[in-house]
């Protein structure tokens, strides 16, 4: 979602066929209730061999060199070829030698809501071929024509991805991609839901999913399913299609740290004094441990935190002016767990404004992000001290020539010398590396 003010509006009714977004954070869609029978019969089908899991992610024998905000510059813009990926995704392998891409998608059918015979509104996500680009070589490998989501395994070995069952609907399934044998081997059932990242697989050799508006977590060999904790998952088309009814609870985002021990989510709750009948607009950003307990909120008018590398702080959006309904800015706030400050990284200039795309440097002490409208690059340092604009097109020579031309999509290169920054216009776009360099 690239433009986040979206989130504070109320919600969205798609009305005769929703166009397919190409999103940041991959979306996926979800339907049919799960049981613990039917969950129990997919693992049974996971009993072969899917590869042993050798070792956790090493961390780099060369920690990441600390960014000097304050002098930072782009030194060198080189495109990466081939341009032919769709620019939203771009998932480092743990190696940071490879990457999961995509080169195309097409429409899934999720919902579809008719009365007397017409259609009246529709629900799709996309659906993507993915490839692994070897990033030295260029080399290319196909990994599967259909796929909503996916994640590296810690130790780069497999890869898990997940795929509609059927041509249209919200059921799902979860595959284990083994790049020894080259074969997919599905684990377990799962909900296509929009607005949620899964899976997601943490250093414990445990994989993260969705199924009956719950969060579930297995192991790779389909072993070990259980449900994480008691968060109730809201997808906001719940009370508009009959097949996301019980998708009504109030976690509209969470995302997990990287060492495995905590969630970080976005709570919905009714403002105070609201009447009973009116639905819960107020948004709020909360820690928990991983199975949900010793919760605690960390900020109010608040949404979507995202984990640090080092698992100490959590980014997140802050309503510039929540008294004004008419505004739609958001300004960029730093959490650090650790020390229990806040920091404010990035204020928004005018009602209108708001950071896109914030990544995390490897080492923890910088973010990047995207500033909306202007489409220009900033970094900032964590606790808000130090901030540096750099207009990213005019580095690169490219104009915005039009509002469907955009930067899609950021990430940070697993040893913090470049980003890679992606232009897309409505399909397949460009990835530009950006060489970064803090020398006088």
């Amino acid at each position: 979602m690239y433009r986040l003010r979206d989130l504070f509006n109320s919600t969205i009714n798609l009305v005769i066929l929703l166009l397919i977004a190409v999103v940041t954070v991959l979306v996926v869609g979800g339907q049919t209730l799960v049981s613990s029978e039917d969950k129990t019969t997919v693992q049974a089908s996971a009993e072969k061999e899917v590869g042993v899991f050798q070792s956790p992610l090493q961390p780099s024998p060369t920690p990441p060199t600390p960014i000097d905000v304050e002098k930072v510059k782009i030194e060198k813009v080189e495109t990466v070829s081939p341009a032919s990926f769709i620019t939203d995704s771009w998932i480092w392998s743990p190696n940071g030698k490879n990457a999961l891409v995509n080169k195309n998608v097409k429409g899934h059918l999720l919902h579809e809501l008719s009365k007397e015979g017409q259609m009246l509104t529709q629900r799709w996500i996309g659906v993507y071929d993915l490839w692994i680009l070897n990033l030295e070589s260029n080399k290319e490998e196909l990994i599967t024509e259909s796929a909503t989501s996916w994640y590296w395994s810690p130790d780069g070995t497999s890869i898990a991805y997940i795929a509609p069952v059927a041509e249209e609907g919200m059921d799902g399934v979860l595959y284990i991609f083994n790049l020894s044998d080259k074969t997919p081997y599905q684990i377990a059932e799962v909900n296509l839901v929009q607005g949620f990242d899964q899976p997601i697989w943490l250093p414990t050799n445990e994989i993260i999913y969705i199924a009956d508006a719950q969060i579930w977590i297995i192991q790779p060999d389909g072993k070990g399913m259980r449900q994480l904790n008691t968060l109730h998952l809201l997808e906001e088309g719940w009370s508009t299609y009959p097949g996301l009814a019980f998708y009504n609870g109030n976690i509209s985002q969470f995302t997990i740290s990287p060492d495995s021990k905590s969630i970080a989510y976005t709570m919905l709750s009714k403002t105070p004094g609201a009447e009973a009948s009116e639905i819960a607009t107020q948004q709020s950003v909360w820690v928990a441990n991983l199975d949900g307990q010793n919760s605690q909120q960390l900020a109010n008018n608040a949404l979507n935190p995202s984990w640090s590398p080092d698992s100490e702080k959590l980014i997140y959006y802050a309503n510039a002016a929540p008294s004004d309904s008419q505004s739609t800015a958001l300004n960029l706030m730093v959490a650090n767990l650790k020390t229990g400050e806040q920091y404010l990284v990035y204020k928004a200039p005018n009602s209108f404004s708001e950071p896109g795309n914030p990544v995390w440097s490897p080492g923890s002490d910088t973010v990047a992000f995207i500033e909306q409208p202007t489409n220009d690059l900033w970094f900032a340092k964590i606790d808000g001290s130090a901030q540096k604009q750099i207009p990213v097109a005019p580095e690169i020579g490219v104009q915005m020539l039009s509002s469907s031309m955009r930067w899609s999509s950021m990430v940070w290169s697993p040893d913090g010398t470049y980003l890679l920054v992606g232009q897309a216009s409505n399909g397949p776009g460009v990835f530009y590396r950006l060489n970064l360099s803090t020398s006088n």
